[in-house]
Parts: structure tokens; C-alpha cells; sequence
């Protein structure tokens, strides 16, 4: 109960101190030896997809809030392929985070799951939260 009382007052200081309308979090699925992780850092990761991402006009006017869902394939060569949208929150929002991890696996490369001493590919998931009622 702490730890999730902790969990959420974290998260409502990240979100106030920053003043941003949008986040992301990282879901993991399975136990890994070495996961992937983006080779610029976790936190390079969140601030590119936050200054990427475009709220259009359609999204603010519907005052959207809720997660952005998406899954994809880090490849043995940190480039990302498979790149899917789970759950979306509709006005295009899907089509905007495949943009954005479609723009920064062009640009920049994660570091593939280690298994045995060797890179394999590897699927990972992650939300886009946005809450543009808060504004």
C-alpha cells in the first residue's frame, strides 16, 4: 500500500513539475537477463517521444485522456521493426506514435536484449499517457 501511495505521489510531482501533458511509461512483460534499452538512455528516450509527439488540434478539442499503447520489435542491431499501436485513444493518435518510434529508430539506436553473451531480438511495449483535460 505505501509503495503505491509512493507511486502515486511520484508520479503526480513528475507531471506537475514539469507541466507536460503527455508521458510515457515502459511496461515490461517478461524476465530478461539484460533487457533492451535505448543506448542514449531511458530518460534521452521519454524526452525525444514527449517533444516529438504532436497534439493536433482534433486531440485537444476532444480533450483526450488515457494511454497510448504500443509494441515493437528491437532488432540485433537496436533499430526498431514491427512497430504496432495496442490501444489507442482514436483522433489519430495511433498514427502519431508510430511516427514518432518510426522517427526515433531512424535516428537513434537501442541496445538489444543479451541473451547468453549474444544480442536476440526482442519485443517491447510502451504507454503513451496523454491527459489533455488537465489544461
Amino acid at each position: 500500500m505505501n509503495s503505491f501511495l509512493l507511486l502515486g505521489v511520484m508520479s503526480f510531482l513528475f507531471f506537475n513539475a514539469f507541466g507536460q501533458r503527455i508521458k510515457i511509461d515502459t511496461i515490461t512483460k517478461m524476465s530478461m537477463e539484460f533487457p533492451p534499452q535505448p543506448k542514449e538512455g531511458l530518460q534521452n528516450f521519454k524526452n525525444y517521444v514527449l517533444q516529438e509527439f504532436k497534439i493536433s488540434k482534433k486531440m485537444d478539442t476532444r480533450s483526450l485522456k488515457g494511454k497510448i499503447i504500443c509494441s515493437f520489435i528491437v532488432e540485433k542491431d537496436g533499430s526498431f521493426s514491427d512497430i504496432k499501436v495496442l490501444e489507442h485513444l482514436g483522433s489519430g493518435t495511433a498514427k502519431e506514435a508510430i511516427r514518432v518510434l518510426q522517427k526515433y529508430s531512424s535516428n537513434y539506436k537501442w541496445i538489444p536484449r543479451i541473451q547468453a553473451g549474444r544480442y536476440v531480438r526482442d519485443i517491447k511495449e510502451i504507454a503513451i499517457v496523454l491527459d489533455l483535460k488537465s489544461n
